[in-house]
């Protein structure tokens, strides 16, 4: 949620902001990092609104199996 408000305020879209990611995903040494650094391309060019309802939809779904399994009580699901 916090990445989506910033990036919809804009600080997180600047040509700057990209460059630094861009730098940072070239510097990741592949051998350790191999996952990553094959996707770390499609982090740039994804969809703001796409990425706001996949990270809604993955909290919903965590909360969804926490209840399932039991894991939250009724004195958290207050809270």
């Amino acid at each position: 949620m916090q990445g989506f408000v910033m990036m919809e305020g804009g600080s997180i879209e600047s040509p700057e902001h990209v460059k630094r990611k861009e730098d940072l995903a070239a510097s990741l040494p592949v051998d350790e990092f191999p996952v990553l650094a094959a996707v770390s391309r499609y982090f740039a060019e994804c969809d703001g609104d796409e990425q706001f309802e996949f990270g809604l939809d993955l909290m919903i779904r965590g909360l969804q199996a926490r209840v399932a399994e039991g894991l939250l009580d009724d004195a958290s699901a207050a809270e």
